[in-house]
């Protein structure tokens, strides 16, 4: 049979009175860590940069001269000639079905 799966989440339970521990990244120092902090108030405190646009001219609408005629000439129509009928093809009428009371496949019939 499997084993049951483990409950736990893998974090360990700390008691009532106890504080879990702080970690410290050791690679960034104090120094390193005003920098960072120097260089973010100053990109902070620059005023925005102004860029100066130019007015927006809108294009205006110019009339083309007359293409020429936009629908085509219909030709005239012409009449089908009538057919003359057919006659539909004579059916022969379905075969008729066996009485109830004579065996399919008999000796004598």
């Amino acid at each position: 049979m499997a084993n049951t799966r483990r409950k736990t989440s893998g974090f360990e339970k700390l008691d009532e009175g106890e504080l879990a521990p702080v970690l410290i990244d050791e690679d960034v120092t104090n120094d390193e860590q005003t920098e960072m902090n120097e260089e973010i108030i100053a990109i902070t405190e620059t005023p925005p940069v102004v860029i100066e646009s130019t007015p927006f001219i809108e294009p205006t609408i110019v009339p083309t001269p007359d293409a020429g005629p936009r629908f085509l000439d219909t030709p005239p129509v012409v009449e089908p000639t009538p057919k003359a009928p057919t006659q539909a093809p004579t059916l022969l009428p379905p075969p008729k079905r066996r009485p109830r009371n004579v065996p399919r496949l008999s000796r004598t019939r």
